[in-house]
């Protein structure tokens, strides 16, 4: 009896220390993320953090990084999960934040400095990423 009652302690304790191994195995990707991918893309991460503002396409930031623009945009969804465009949207609504916080321009002069074809589009896109308007944002600035 004692044999049995601790054989089944035993295998019950080694099926909770599997429980919890397996919980802390790292998460796996379709394609394993390597330094390498991310050292692939980051002349194009680069080039749109430095540039927020200024219009740039898919090839031209695979041509700065010297990578087909299909390959540039797998490596930003398995390194960022997010796409080039998607990417450089947040970093220009960021900056978007940092212009009508400092509150030197309008929504309608931020929204011509970051080269939106009207206020309208400006304004969706801000929403869209922040959550809120930009005149809520800048009320909530002051």
């Amino acid at each position: 009896l004692i044999g049995r009652f601790f054989d089944d302690d035993f295998m019950t304790m080694a099926s909770l220390y599997k429980i919890i191994a397996l919980s802390f195995e790292p998460k796996k990707y379709a394609y394993p993320i390597a330094d390498t991918h991310i050292k692939k893309i980051q002349p194009a991460i680069d080039y749109i953090n430095e540039h927020p503002s200024e219009k740039t396409s898919i090839p031209e930031l695979a041509k700065i990084c010297g990578i087909s623009p299909s390959h540039l945009r797998r490596l930003f969804h398995q390194c960022l999960e997010m796409s080039p465009v998607q990417y450089k949207s947040s970093v220009l609504m960021e900056y978007a934040c940092k212009l009508l916080k400092h509150g030197a321009l309008n929504v309608s002069e931020t929204a011509d400095i970051l080269h939106f074809s009207d206020i309208y589009s400006f304004s969706q896109t801000f929403k869209k990423y922040m959550g809120i308007s930009p005149q809520n944002y800048v009320k909530q600035s002051e």
